[in-house]
């Protein structure tokens, strides 16, 4: 049996996941053992295996999730905890070259600094009391 499928067998069962939390079997109203709420666990099943939710300190995900928050594990550990074998990520990710810009020199807009610059002298003109013109 490869990991994955062993880590979905793991999800699926309801057992494993109420031993990591503590709890005697799926339901809501149980207990929290992430922030002691005496009833705000809820345990359900859904689409690929049994997840967890507690509606007073948001925690919440699958077996492997509880375990890593019980025991401050990482997921390669717990993976590795639940189906007793060494675990290996499927695929390494290799991040992406830095992409390098060249900066495009600026183009003067010949035009649009004449009528900036007349409109500066011409400020200057007038509010020293003369009338270019």
């Amino acid at each position: 049996m490869n990991d994955r499928t062993a880590i979905d067998n793991i999800k699926a069962d309801p057992g494993a996941l109420c031993a990591v939390l503590g709890v005697d079997r799926p339901g809501n109203h149980c207990p929290c053992r992430f922030c002691g709420s005496r009833d705000a666990l809820s345990v359900s099943r859904g689409e690929s295996g049994w997840y967890f939710k507690c509606h007073h300190c948001g925690a919440g995900g699958d077996v492997v999730t509880a375990l890593e928050l019980t025991d401050g594990i990482g997921s390669g550990e717990a993976i590795q905890r639940l189906t007793g074998n060494a675990w290996t990520p499927s695929a390494a990710r290799t991040p992406a070259p830095p992409r390098t810009v060249e900066p495009v020199a600026p183009v003067p807009d010949r035009d649009r600094v004449r009528r900036f610059m007349e409109s500066a002298v011409s400020t200057v003109f007038v509010s020293a009391g003369e009338d270019m013109r």
